[in-house]
């Protein structure tokens, strides 16, 4: 990530496949910086994403939501990365 003050942030992101048990979202646990961050969210599903003219990383983000919603789970870690 660059902010604009020309510096830079390498980040090391982990993430898990759950099934949750609501749609409801709560963010009240998060750190003030945390929770400036965030502007607004929803859930997604991968044909939103696919005809979105967002930004999503990686940016074969669609195709992987897809294939873990047709029931294709990885059985160990995979290396996503931002260029796929």
């Amino acid at each position: 990530m660059n902010f604009s003050d020309d510096r830079k942030m390498r980040f090391l992101e982990r993430f898990f496949l759950v099934e949750a048990g609501s749609e409801a979202v709560d963010i009240s646990n998060l750190f003030g910086v945390e929770a400036d961050w965030i502007k607004g969210y929803r859930w997604w599903s991968p044909d939103d994403i696919a005809r979105s003219h967002d930004a999503f990383a990686p940016g074969h983000l669609a195709s992987l939501a897809g294939e873990i919603a047709r029931g294709c789970i990885p059985q160990s870690p995979i290396r996503i990365d931002l260029n796929g």
